[in-house]
């Protein structure tokens, strides 16, 4: 048997780290899964030195399935704070709370620049910049369930993009523009139930189902070249990470490791390697799920890799010395260092281009 990435036993037992710990923290205590959420810092020791795990699993049947959607009327809300200036890259989006509220708020790379972008008594999370960093997709509750929203990146024109009714998260772009895939429940049944992988036309048009496991699939990330989705599908207790064609075809397993759940994937901007969590902890492997190697080894708990525009380096959230932040470490496991240090952050997006 292959090596497992296997550091600590962790009292997080979720798979979708951004919503299960915001939403309980708001209140409310079952995320999309059906989970329950926790966020804690490891107990025990980590490994000294980095492994290396492949991975082989039966392709999964994913029949794509597309559906009749309308386009949301617009319904816009603007931000009450004062907006920066658009920026091409070089940016970091993220949610943050604001006592019990979590808001959407940018970033320059550096941490420095800081500007609040929503602020609206619903719950504003998981931001994604759109292909040219020219917007912000976003999912909110602030109509009764989650869906997906857009804005400007200076947080002007606020609109919702979908309707389903049932719960709408972590919304990605293609590289093209032209699509968006997300995690979401089709009613309010299922929102306890199975998530399964969708798309959109960035219009809000053209809804299509693109999974349809009998587990839970979330958390999106696109290949540059806009062929292939990567995403987390939790089956039989395990949280794993797949790929498929971008219209579902060809699904088939990356990783197999029960023990280290891994979740949160970000495809690299040259195409050629896949950053996720392991067991809290942030791994880099090849795209075709060889080689993997984790780069943070610390006590503490990391997750929500973003690549920079480069592909140099990642930023990733940390849960350590009381506090959730923004940190940014060198691919290759160097130079990290905090640059976001103040409220409890959520799941980083690097802004393309660079």
């Amino acid at each position: 048997m292959v090596p497992h990435i296997i550091r600590r036993r962790l009292s997080v037992a979720v798979a979708i780290v951004l919503i299960a710990s915001l939403v309980a923290a708001c209140g409310e205590g079952e995320d999309a899964t059906g989970t329950r959420a926790a966020v804690a810092t490891a107990a025990s020791q980590s490994q000294n030195s980095p492994t290396t795990k492949s991975t082989t699993r039966p392709a999964a049947t994913v029949s794509p399935t597309t559906m009749p959607a309308t386009p949301v009327a617009a319904s816009t809300t603007e931000p009450a704070t004062t907006a920066m200036p658009a920026r091409a890259a070089g940016q970091l989006t993220y949610a943050k709370f604001l006592g019990d509220n979590p808001e959407i708020f940018v970033s320059n790379a550096d941490g420095s620049g800081t500007v609040q972008l929503t602020d609206d008594p619903g719950r504003d999370l998981c931001p994604a910049f759109n292909h040219d960093a020219s917007a912000i997709l976003f999912c909110s509750d602030r109509t009764g369930q989650f869906e997906i929203w857009t804005m400007g990146t200076d947080g002007t024109g606020q609109r919702q993009l979908t309707d389903m009714g049932g719960r709408v998260l972590f919304p990605k772009q293609s590289p093209d523009g032209r699509t968006i895939a997300f995690s979401g429940a089709a009613t309010p049944d299922d929102v306890e139930g199975s998530s399964d992988i969708w798309s959109i036309q960035s219009d809000g048009s053209g809804l299509t189902q693109l999974t349809s496991t009998p587990g839970d699939d979330s958390y999106v990330t696109w290949s540059p070249d806009g062929s292939s989705i990567a995403w987390v599908s939790i089956q039989d207790g395990s949280s794993e990470i797949w790929v498929m064609n971008a219209d579902g075809s060809g699904a088939r397993a990356l990783t197999s490791d029960a023990t280290a759940k891994d979740q949160l994937p970000d495809w690299s901007p040259d195409g050629r390697r896949i950053a996720y969590e392991s067991g809290g902890d942030i791994a880099v492997m090849n795209a075709d799920g060889t080689g993997a190697v984790v780069i943070t080894q610390g006590p503490a708990e990391d997750f929500g890799p973003a690549w920079s525009p480069d592909g140099t380096e990642i930023a990733f959230v940390s849960v350590r010395d009381d506090g959730q932040h923004v940190y940014v470490v060198g691919a290759d496991g160097s130079s990290e260092r905090p640059v976001v240090t103040d409220g409890k952050i959520a799941v980083p997006d690097w802004s393309p281009g660079a």
